[in-house]
């Protein structure tokens, strides 16, 4: 097997990786409730996108193989999709950890509940 044949059978795999990262997560029905409901699509997502930088990384190895040109340069593309998405994952994961909350309201200044009447009481 040639080397440009083995490049394409592994860019083919990341592509088709990739695009399953996004519609597997999406056909997926929801798992568990409450707070953590829908949080499996959020790890198959990224078991997805951790299957797509290894096989990146592969990419890169066969880049360094390959004589300079456009497949070279094409061999480097997996790599930057996966550097760009770690960015993008950071910058949205730090805007929520740092944004500022709105403020609160301030707290009501009567009972929030009403007295019991007297006559209900047991003593």
């Amino acid at each position: 097997m040639s080397p440009q044949a083995g490049f394409w059978i592994a860019f083919g795999a990341w592509v088709v990786v990739m695009v399953l990262a996004w519609l597997v997560p999406a056909t997926t029905p929801p798992a568990d409730f409450g707070l953590t409901r829908g949080l499996n699509r959020v790890t198959i997502f990224l078991q997805f996108q951790l299957a797509g930088l290894l096989l990146a990384l592969v990419l890169l190895w066969l880049a360094r193989t390959m004589p300079p040109g456009r497949l070279r340069l094409l061999a480097r593309l997996p790599a930057l999709v996966a550097l760009a998405t770690v960015g993008i994952l950071s910058a949205v994961i730090g805007w929520a950890v740092l944004r500022k909350p709105p403020p609160a309201e301030p707290a009501p200044e009567r009972p929030v509940t009403a007295r019991a009447s007297p006559g209900l009481s047991r003593g």
